[in-house]
């Protein structure tokens, strides 16, 4: 898998350096990146965008910035950040160049924020514990209890279902911003139901044996810097 993801790393340069060159903010610009000799990218911890091992850094998101900035013949300079809320803060305050955080593309932040062409696409997906009760489509969400992201699309999308006949819909947005949180409640008992980027569930779900995929909430999504 990473072999895979490292070659879909190389092949989206070439869009990040349009993004970058387009200057998206006036701050942004390549001029300026280069000029300062660092690239400052914003991002989360989690096993699909980066996090410390053994041998130091490593991560998708980690791996396609550091080739970035390889390739701009600059420092690459991480800051990780523990909420949704505050990595769309440092890109509102100009304190990142951008955002690599394993982030969906949603008609807010297209609205707010310059974005790359797609890089992945995924599916959010309602994870349950093996065993329990199993929803089947959305009406079956209604009187369980959920657990999201706080700031998340997938707290966007039970908004939207919530405004279109399913007003009993019920759910918690946990701060957090590894997933891994999420999946610990369902498998520990505290809620019923997590809903995790299909990308993310795939990476960890060895490590929770029994939980597993109810059903899909949507169709696909597109990740962007």
């Amino acid at each position: 898998m990473k072999s895979a993801l490292f070659k879909l790393a190389s092949s989206t340069l070439s869009l990040s350096l349009c993004l970058l060159a387009a200057g998206c903010q006036q701050s942004d610009s390549l001029d300026q990146i280069q000029s300062e000799g660092e690239l400052i990218v914003v991002t989360r911890n989690s096993p699909t965008t980066y996090y410390q091992d053994k041998s130091g850094p490593t991560g998708f998101e980690f791996a396609l910035t550091e080739l970035l900035a390889q390739e701009l013949g600059v420092a690459l300079k991480i800051q990780p950040e523990f909420s949704l809320d505050a990595i769309f803060l440092k890109l509102r305050r100009n304190e990142a160049h951008l955002a690599a955080a394993g982030l969906t593309l949603t008609g807010q932040r297209m609205n707010e924020f310059g974005h790359s062409q797609p890089y992945y696409q995924l599916k959010p997906q309602i994870v349950y514990l093996a065993g329990s009760y199993r929803p089947r489509e959305p009406g079956d969400l209604i009187g369980m209890s959920i657990a999201v992201l706080a700031g998340s699309s997938h707290a966007d999308s039970l908004h939207a279902l919530q405004q279109t006949g399913f007003e009993a819909l019920q759910w918690e947005e946990i701060e957090e911003v590894d997933s891994m949180e999420l999946l610990e409640l369902v498998s520990s008992g505290e809620v019923d139901l997590a809903i995790i980027d299909s990308n993310e569930f795939g990476v960890q779900q060895a490590l929770y044996p029994r939980l597993k995929v109810a059903f899909d909430l949507g169709g696909e999504q597109q990740l962007v810097w």
